[in-house]
């Protein structure tokens, strides 16, 4: 009790500087997610794409390597430097609004397309009935699945004190100057975001109940064949759109060569083949982290998932109560309690891939066995009953007719969950697990080379999203051979709580 009471000053300043990175975040992330929601769903071609690159780069870069790039990399350009806390609401906002992007995108269309045709009819063009018809009704559909975002968000904070902002996540470095414990400090911590996380659930499950009797029929119909005006108009704003981009583009590039970043020197450290190699550790130790996580994850979240369905609440009620507290919990302090708390205790022989990899499967474990247990109620109910009909006890019943069900109905949804566990691997370079990211900056930092930060940047980056890019495609394969399935149509499932509060990640929504 004497690390807080004694501290008091620190963990309100820490604690302040994180509602206001969360607040500033939350705001421009949801003006730019409603700008590039409504890019992805335009009839001009050039705006789609553009929304569409957008999301795809960024929701697949781990939040760590955004913040590498504007705390190290821009500052190089030559533009002004803000500070360290305006640098890390852009990176936040950036990333949350991809994720805030897509909600906007599945509330417009829960908008029953009769309201689309009905604006049309009266002549209102797209943009018009976008922002006077569609936003309006959307909003009020996306909110509950918003406040996943912004929870996430304010845990995805955290990732700033990795790079000099006082806030929460910095009190245990802090306090380790002072010779306070880190256990102790990192426990504080927290349990200050489990209450800051209670008080945003609340306002969710509130928001999810005004909504939930006001849903309407979903249509991915938006805009209809164009006459000869929209084609025209179109046409125009297409040109505009490729004009706008080209411009910005040209002037990046022409940043990029005033401030060296195409000099040969800086990209010829890149060219030597132990350097090569070392990069390519860097991404093997990453996958291997990623690799033991996602199993242990899956294991960890199945057993949750059976246990938060159990009819001994001696059961039920603690594995509630454990999964509610490391989803929680933001990944990096989880992750700073194993490699920092644990050894102050006088644990012994804990190593940053250890720390890194049970972290992970706590955090994603309890996210996971969320996912699974909505995907156990929304067995339709006579696949149960008939097992108990042949003789098989409530175990195997689970085991071979309920848990393959689920698995396999939440099969894209779980993939996309471990897209969120392979980026938030990034978080170890914090915690100096030498992964893909603490190479990337390790080179990035040679002064020999010009200090080629923002090539290592490009490089990492690259190997990120083409990782990512991959386990979102095999989400994608698994959604589209389930709904050709016959096996997994179902006319009427039953309601599945919480199957849309899966976490956007902490460097990654997930949807921390």
């Amino acid at each position: 009790m004497n690390t807080l009471t004694d501290n008091l000053e620190l963990f309100g300043e820490g604690f302040k500087n994180t509602i206001i990175l969360f607040f500033f975040s939350a705001i421009f992330a949801l003006i730019l997610g409603v700008i590039v929601g409504a890019l992805r769903v335009s009839p001009v071609t050039p705006m789609r794409a553009l929304g569409t690159f957008y999301v795809n780069v960024i929701r697949n870069t781990p939040l760590t390597l955004v913040f590498l790039f504007f705390f190290f990399g821009y500052p190089k350009l030559g533009f002004p430097n803000p500070g360290f806390v305006p640098l890390a609401i852009i990176a936040l906002s950036l990333y949350t609004a991809t994720y805030v992007s897509e909600a906007i995108r599945a509330g417009i269309n829960t908008v029953p397309v009769g309201q689309a045709e009905a604006s049309r009819a009266i002549g209102l063009p797209f943009g018009q009935t976008m922002s006077l018809v569609i936003l309006p009704q959307a909003f009020r559909a996306v909110v509950p699945p918003m406040m996943s975002v912004f929870i996430a968000l304010l845990k995805n904070t955290t990732v700033a004190a990795g790079f000099s902002v006082l806030e929460a996540g910095a009190i245990r470095s802090n306090l380790s100057e002072r010779g306070y414990p880190a256990m102790q400090s990192l426990l504080w911590v927290a349990l200050g975001f489990i209450i800051l996380v209670a008080v945003l659930s609340l306002v969710q499950r509130k928001l999810e109940n005004e909504v939930e009797s006001r849903r309407c029929p979903m249509t991915t119909v938006l805009f209809d064949a164009p006459g000869i005006k929209a084609i025209r108009r179109n046409r125009v704003l297409g040109i505009i759109t490729v004009v706008i981009v080209a411009a910005v583009l040209a002037f990046i590039i022409y940043k990029f060569a005033e401030s060296g970043q195409f000099s040969a020197k800086k990209w010829s450290l890149f060219t030597f083949p132990l350097v090569q190699q070392n990069i390519l550790q860097g991404l093997g130790s990453t996958l291997s982290a990623f690799g033991v996580a996602a199993v242990g994850s899956l294991i960890l979240g199945m057993v949750l998932a059976v246990g938060r369905l159990s009819d001994r609440r001696w059961i039920s009620v603690p594995v509630g109560w454990f999964t509610e507290l490391f989803r929680a919990v933001p990944l990096l302090i989880l992750m700073a309690l194993m490699f920092y708390g644990l050894p102050s205790i006088g644990f012994q022989g804990m190593t940053p891939f250890i720390a890194v990899v049970v972290g992970l499967i706590l955090y994603n474990g309890s996210v996971l066995a969320e996912v699974i247990r909505a995907g156990i109620l929304a067995v339709p109910k006579g696949q149960s009953e008939a097992a108990y009909a042949i003789g098989l006890r409530k175990t195997r019943v689970m085991t071979m007719i309920l848990l393959p069900q689920a698995v396999r109905t939440m099969l894209p949804v779980i993939i996309a969950q471990l897209v969120v566990a392979l980026k938030d691997t990034a978080l170890g370079f914090i915690i100096t697990y030498q992964e893909l990211l603490y190479k990337i900056n390790y080179y990035g930092g040679q002064t020999s080379y010009e200090t080629p930060i923002i090539p290592a940047a490009i490089i990492g980056g690259t190997l990120y999203v083409g990782c990512c890019l991959i386990l979102a495609g095999l989400a994608k394969f698994a959604e589209s051979r389930l709904r050709r399935s016959p096996k997994a149509s179902n006319k009427n499932p039953p309601a599945v709580p919480g199957a849309g509060n899966l976490d956007m990640g902490n460097a990654g929504i997930g949807v921390s």
